[in-house]
């Protein structure tokens, strides 16, 4: 499957749907700000940028895998420019995973999740990412009228 397809495994929605005419771009050449993995609950949080729909902007936002397994991060000094490779497991089974690959020069990532991910705080920026942005959903418009430090464990690590 490859980057092309990843859109189609996105579960809640279309929350890049505002940001996008028609499909997201592949994820290619995405920009990967930080990587959060959450040990209680085998989940991990991939916050990047898309490329750039308009001169000037920036879509930026999390990618949510549940259920991960064999998690290995060989490499990561941040921001790191990557390709992400969504590819599915066949398994036995009612069980639907995908083999999550992320790599650049300077991220080396791979794990396995359920097949389902979610896409959340979605936001464009214009400029620097520390600056002022439009937030997709009203909560984080309420919220967050910047970006959070990666401190912040409730905004990275829970949809």
């Amino acid at each position: 499957m490859g980057t092309t397809a990843w859109h189609e495994h996105v579960t809640n929605g279309d929350p890049l749907g505002d940001f996008f005419e028609g499909a997201p771009p592949p994820l290619a050449r995405v920009r990967v700000r930080s990587v959060h993995p959450d040990g209680w609950g085998q989940a991990v949080v991939l916050r990047i940028d898309l490329p750039r729909e308009r001169a000037g902007d920036t879509v930026q936002c999390h990618l949510n895998f549940l259920a991960v397994r064999d998690f290995r991060l060989d490499r990561w000094e941040p921001p790191a420019t990557a390709d992400i490779t969504l590819s599915p497991v066949d398994g036995t089974g009612a069980e639907q995973r995908l083999a999550v690959d992320v790599r650049g020069e300077r991220i080396a990532l791979a794990f396995d999740a359920y097949r389902g991910l979610q896409v959340t705080r979605v936001s464009r920026y214009r400029g620097t990412e520390s600056g002022p942005r439009e937030w997709a959903g009203p909560v984080e418009r309420r919220l967050y009228p910047v970006l959070p430090p990666t401190t912040a464990r409730t905004f990275y690590e829970h949809p």
